[in-house]
């Protein structure tokens, strides 16, 4: 029963171990034959993927957290003894961490103008 046991908790190491290989494996192949603005223009996409990752992990973080916040204002209806505030702050929390994604989304079209400014032939800007 140990083993199993030990087993089990070394699993996310074994994950980890096998992802890192493959990483290196992978990486070894790719720089043999890549230049600068290759390596370059591969940084920059997958910097925007983790973004991309953080702010949906914001938003499955703020729906759980808005859901846990409704279950416990309904056990605080239900039992005198639970405060009503720990269901509010969760939905508090949970509605700022859905918004994160919307409000990243603003700002990101409002530094770029949204993708929709470009340059005329004559030189001026159209929108």
């Amino acid at each position: 029963m140990k083993k199993i046991c030990e087993k089990i908790r070394d699993i996310p190491y074994a994950v980890a171990a096998a992802v890192a290989v493959t990483a290196m494996t992978a990486a070894d192949e790719a720089a043999a034959q890549t230049t600068i603005g290759q390596a370059a223009n591969s940084l920059l996409t997958q910097t925007s993927s983790i973004g991309k990752l953080m702010l949906a992990g914001s938003a499955i973080g703020g729906i759980v957290m808005f859901a846990t916040g409704l279950f416990k204002l309904k056990q605080a209806s239900e039992n005198p003894q639970t405060k009503y505030s720990e269901g509010a702050w969760r939905i508090l929390v949970g509605a700022g961490l859905v918004a994160i994604p919307a409000v990243a989304a603003m700002m990101t079209n409002s530094l770029t103008l949204g993708g929709v400014g470009t340059l005329t032939q004559n030189g001026g800007q159209s929108f």
